[in-house]
Order: C-alpha cells, then structure tokens, then sequence
C-alpha cells in the first residue's frame, strides 16, 4: 500500500500545476466572457478533445510500449521505425481530420452552437488539431524513455506557457480571443514539448534508423484501436449532452452545466490518472489471480477515500466554491453538484475495479463495457430531459443524473466480470468503506452550504468519517512519505 500512495502522490503533485492553471483559466474566463460564453467554449473544447482522439489515432500507448522496450534493449533500428511510422500516422491523420472539419465548418458550427456564422470558430480550433496531436505524440516519446521528470516538466511549462497567453487574448478580444487561444496555446505546447523530446532523443538519433515498416504501422493501429474507441466515445458522448443542452435549454444552461463537468473532470481525472499510473504496470507483471486481486482492492479503495474527501469537501464549501472558481453568476449550478458527486464515485468504482483489463489483455471487454456505458449514458440522458424538460434550468439534472445510471450499471458490470473471473470481491473493510462513502457524499449535498454552522456541521462529519475509513497503516504510510521527502527539498 505504502509504494502505492507513494506512486499516487509524486504523479499527483507533478499534475497539481496542471490544475491549478486550469483553475485560473476557468475563473478569467468566467469573469471576462460570462455565463453563456464558459458553455460555448467547453463546447468548443469537447469539440477540440474529438478531433484531437480521432486524429491520434490512439496509438500513445503503443509508442510509449514499443519506445520503452526498445530503449532498454538499445534496439536502435526499431526505435527509428516506431518514432518513423508513428510521426507518419499523426501527420497524416491529422491533415485529414483538421481538413475535414474546415471543410464542413459551417454544419459542425450550426450543429455544435446552433450558429453558422460561428463556423470560423470551427476551423480555428480544426488548425489547432495537428499540434496538439504532435504534442501528445512527444509527451508519449518522453514516457516511453522512462524520463518522468521532464515528462512533468514539459507538461508544467507548457501549460504555464498557454496561460500567459489566454490572459492578453481574453482580456483585450474577449470570447473571439479564447477562441484564438487554444490555437497559440497548441504551437506554443508543441514547440516547448518537441524542444524536451528532440534534446532527449539525441543520444539515439545517429543510430536510429528511419524507415517505413508496414507491419508496424498495422501494429501502432491495432494496439490504439481500443484506446481510441473509448476516447472518442467519451467526448463524442459529451460533446452530443452539451448540444442537446445548448439547443434544449440555452447557451447559459450549458455555461451552468460546466460548473459540475468541469469541475468533476478536473478532481477525478488526477486521481484516477494517479492511481492508474502505478496501478497498470503493476497489474500487468502479476499473473497470479490473487496479487490481482490484492491490487485492485487497494487500487478502489484508495481512490474511493481520495474521491469521497474532495467531493464531500467541495460540497459543503460549494456555496463559497462555485463564485471562487466562477463567478456568482453560476451560483445556480449549486443543485447539480450533490448528483455529479455521486456519479463521480461510482466512475471511480468502476474504472478501478475494471483497470485490470487492459494490461491483462482482456481488450475485448474493457471496449465492450466502455460501449455499454456511453450508450446508457446518453440514452438516460435523453429520458431524463425529456421527463424534466419542462423544470427550466433544474432540467440539467438530466445530464448528472444520466452518469449515475451508467456509472452504477458499469461498476456492476465491471465486478460481476472480475467476480467471475478472478474471484475479486470488495470484502467487508471495503464493502463498508463504500458504504460510508455514499451516505457522506449524500449527507453533505443535502446540508446547506450558505449556513456557515451547517458547513462547520459539515467539517465533522468529514472527520468522523475520516477517523473511521483510514486505518492506521494508510496514516503510518503518508506520514512515512511525508518524513522521506520533506528533508530532501530542505537539503536542496
């Protein structure tokens, strides 16, 4: 457990800047662009993240697999080929994805904002494709080479670098200036990324040999097909819930409804990826169905303890929270956090139980349950608008409430499977862990958080919770990790 922590908090901390920068670009935005403007652009965003997983193809996976087993066994000839082919693929598939969107730019604008006239902003963020795709395909070269520091590095700076920009365009042009950003942001991250992969590369490149390898390309598509299925899936998924709202209910309620997406990926995607970083190469050197097992429970459960402590936290601060991060203008998004923190948990569930899927080869199914749970997702969506359509704004409850169907019967599809094949059980520790979890989450999103007795009610009821769901060796092993590394940063 302590080597698992250990591995959750460096990669956690080295994603920390990651959000906190994009906490500072939320609150500009809200301030400088307003309510509707915030919806348009985490339109234009999922837009941009579709593109960005179609054009890649999916293949960061296999680069950082074949990129790491080639260095170690200095196999020079093959790494040229996979850095060869694979910067061929991106290239390729990118011209062809960023050509077709500009292509039918003013379609995807009248389907995407219900505006024609915004087709500009489509081809915008189409050009916007080929760099950032290129950027993904270094930061995988990086991995790949095992250099983590400059991984984290490279991803700090670039993102620091995105800021500085958005702040001059956002405040002198506005909305069409936040448009304009993700275009400066995607040269500015490739040129910083491709300078720490080119510098790195160099031991290499006399030796590696450039050469096209077909059946290597076949290889690179094969190994990314399922990582691209899920990706798409997703932000097709989302991008789909956000039109719908924004045709639906208005540019503002899709503004409101970012308050709660937005903030629910930033918090659950740095823990799951945290946790996940450790948790997938160490499920997949095990062969033994027990270790497996051993590991998942301790992936679940500390996930499960990181989620439910932000979420319950987050909820009785969301009064004071929303206008920190937003604006007081997106105060009326108070009501969809309680619902989303509850499908956060049950997310968390479920892609931890099922993370043993994918380095264990069961490929089929992890794409087969991710199919499962997108159509729900969106088919409950669907349903549920239709029933509250006519609540005004609390018709966004449609979208939260929807991730919990699907949340709930993907963790219930995702244990019956592991059940079933290699005998995983939560057992009663972490039985009553989930237990106690939920009734948190649900106790803090029915207390008032405007009452500040309620929210320091709140508070202990955290504690409480806390003091019965972290044992004593979870303790002993952050306070252990505490007193290794906080004499090394005094020392340097």
């Amino acid at each position: 457990m302590k080597k698992l922590v250990t591995s959750t908090a460096i990669v956690g901390s080295s994603s920390a800047f990651g959000v906190l920068t994009a906490i500072v670009r939320t609150k500009l935005l809200a301030v400088c662009v307003g309510v509707a403007g915030v919806g348009l652009l985490a339109q234009i965003g999922s837009f941009l993240n579709v593109l960005t997983s179609l054009a890649s193809l999916g293949i960061g996976v296999g680069i950082v697999k074949y990129v790491a087993e080639f260095s170690s066994t200095s196999d020079y000839a093959a790494l040229g080929k996979v850095r060869w082919n694979a910067a061929l693929l991106t290239w390729v598939a990118s011209a062809v994805v960023a050509g077709l969107a500009c292509g039918f730019s003013r379609e995807l604008a009248n389907l995407l904002f219900g505006a024609p006239e915004l087709r500009w902003a489509v081809a915008v963020t189409a050009l916007a494709v080929p760099l950032f795709v290129q950027m993904s395909f270094h930061m995988a070269i990086i991995q790949g080479l095992k250099q983590m520091r400059e991984y984290a590095l490279a991803s700090a700076i670039a993102s620091g670098a995105g800021l500085i920009v958005l702040i001059p365009l956002v405040y002198f042009f506005r909305w069409n200036g936040a448009v304009l950003q993700s275009l400066a942001a995607a040269a500015i991250s490739y040129f910083v990324v491709y300078s720490f992969s080119r510098k790195l590369w160099r031991p290499f490149s006399d030796r590696a040999r450039a050469k096209a390898d077909r059946r290597l390309l076949r290889e690179l598509i094969a190994y990314g097909l399922s990582a691209l299925v899920t990706g798409v899936l997703y932000w097709t998924n989302l991008l789909v819930i956000r039109s719908v709202i924004v045709h639906r209910l208005g540019a503002n309620a899709n503004g409101l409804y970012q308050v709660a997406i937005g903030i629910s990926l930033q918090y659950v995607s740095l823990i799951v990826s945290s946790v996940w970083t450790y948790s997938f190469p160490r499920i997949s050197e095990l062969r033994e169905t027990g270790l497996i097992v051993k590991e998942l429970r301790g992936s679940v459960r500390l996930s499960v303890l990181l989620v439910t402590g932000c979420a319950s936290t987050f909820l009785i601060m969301r009064h004071w929270l929303i206008p920190l991060l937003f604006t007081k203008d997106f105060l009326q998004a108070e009501n969809l956090l309680a619902v989303q923190f509850i499908s956060d948990l049950l997310k968390t569930t479920a892609v931890m139980i099922g993370v043993w899927l994918l380095p264990q080869g069961r490929l089929k199914m992890w794409v087969g349950l991710d199919v499962i749970l997108n159509g729900v997702l969106l088919g409950s969506f669907l349903l549920f608008l239709a029933r509250l359509d006519h609540l005004g704004i609390l018709a966004l409850l449609a979208a939260p409430m929807a991730h919990i169907v699907a949340y709930l019967l993907h963790c219930i599809l995702n244990y019956t499977y592991a059940r079933k094949s290699i005998g995983f059980s939560f057992g009663q520790p972490l039985r009553r862990l989930l237990t106690r979890s939920f009734a948190l989450i649900v106790i803090c999103g029915v207390i008032p958080s405007r009452n500040l007795p309620f929210s320091l009610a709140g508070i202990v009821l955290i504690a409480i919770w806390a003091s019965f769901s972290v044992t004593s060796g979870e303790a002993r092993a952050v306070l252990a990790i505490l007193k290794e590394k906080l004499p090394r940063r005094h020392k340097q």
